[in-house]
């Protein structure tokens, strides 16, 4: 082939090339699909009016609510727009030294995310979560199909109390106000990567971490001179504490909403630290606790006016009697063969 040469380039020759770009159209205008929230579109199969629309259509103009989701118009009284915003553990040290008073976020009970719920709504509210992972199993003796069952068996008769999940996709058990499986799936959105390379951290049947679950039972004891509580249990922990200056951590006893430096009212804090201790074989580990006390309920359990001393400091009632915090199900500071009455703050517990 030979050179093409040079070509002049006239007004005629302009005109035409002008033409030609004007008939040309850019992949974002109307190739580009925009898929989101879109007033209108709602119905039994679409509960979250998801829709799709191309840019030419007029969907690709915010603040418009086309095909996109603005979190500003509720659906079915949920503002979140169907979405999951989710709290992730951070545990960053940014190059600093720090005792675990000074760093309390790392001593959040993530694993409690396995109790997820938005409380938006009066009834079904949103979640993915179960009540308490606490519940009524048969280990061994109800493998799931498939297998990969628990390998533990009960301690007696058919069935133990368990504070573990079963794999992903077992549903052989359910929370019966929830719905939802005691299985992996409720720990779905922790961790983003195994804690070391080549490793599975949700290799369920199992144990979440940094997960704090408890289980309790009323006791009528109007009228009793004496009480005794008797029952088996066993239990998996680790025994391991980290004791590095710049990582080691401590928890929370009861609940994570007081300070963790000084006092509290004139009263100790309820962060069990480990940077206190000093020593490795002070170090706090995973503990297994047996409390008894008087409950919060008050006189009946429909009574929504029994106070409750927070760890906090402050004394307020409960605000969700299904999902509370530890300092919400006993009074920490009354002695329970004494009449209820309005919680003052003391460091004795119940």
């Amino acid at each position: 082939m030979g050179e093409e040469g040079l070509k002049l380039v006239n007004a005629q020759l302009n005109q035409e090339l002008r033409a030609r770009a004007a008939g040309i159209h850019s992949a974002s205008e109307f190739d580009t699909t925009w898929v989101g929230f879109t007033p209108g579109h709602e119905d039994s199969r679409n509960y979250w009016s998801v829709y799709a629309g191309f840019g030419k259509d007029g969907f690709a103009r915010p603040p418009a609510e086309r095909g996109m989701w603005g979190w500003e118009t509720q659906i079915h009284g949920d503002s979140l727009q169907g979405w999951w915003p989710r709290r992730l553990a951070c545990n960053a040290t940014g190059g600093q030294t720090r005792t675990d008073r000074n760093r309390p976020w790392w001593a959040f009970d993530i694993g409690n995310q396995a109790n997820y719920v938005i409380n938006q709504g009066t009834a079904n509210k949103r979640t993915f979560g179960v009540v308490g992972v606490w519940h009524r199993d048969a280990g061994s003796n109800a493998p799931p199909p498939g297998g990969a069952g628990p390998s533990w068996a009960p301690l007696g008769g058919q069935y133990s109390a368990w504070m573990g999940l079963r794999r992903h996709g077992d549903y052989t058990y359910l929370d019966p106000i929830t719905k939802n499986a005691f299985n992996e799936t409720v720990l779905q959105f922790n961790g983003l990567q195994a804690s070391a390379p080549g490793r599975n951290d949700k290799a369920f049947p199992g144990y979440g971490s940094q997960m704090d679950q408890m289980l309790y039972r009323d006791i009528d004891g109007v009228g009793s001179s004496s009480l005794t509580i008797d029952f088996d249990y066993r239990t998996t922990m680790s025994t391991d504490a980290g004791t590095a200056a710049g990582t080691r951590t401590g928890w929370f006893d009861a609940d994570p909403l007081g300070v963790t430096a000084g006092l509290v009212n004139g009263q100790p804090n309820n962060f069990i630290s480990s940077s206190d201790a000093n020593v490795p074989t002070g170090s706090p580990v995973d503990s297994f606790m047996v409390y008894i006390g008087a409950g919060v309920d008050g006189p009946t359990s429909l009574d929504p006016t029994d106070p409750v001393l927070c760890t906090d400091g402050h004394v307020d009632t409960v605000y969700d009697k299904q999902r509370r915090w530890f300092d919400e199900v006993l009074h920490w500071d009354r002695d329970p063969n004494s009449a209820p009455s309005r919680p003052q703050p003391s460091t004795t517990a119940s």
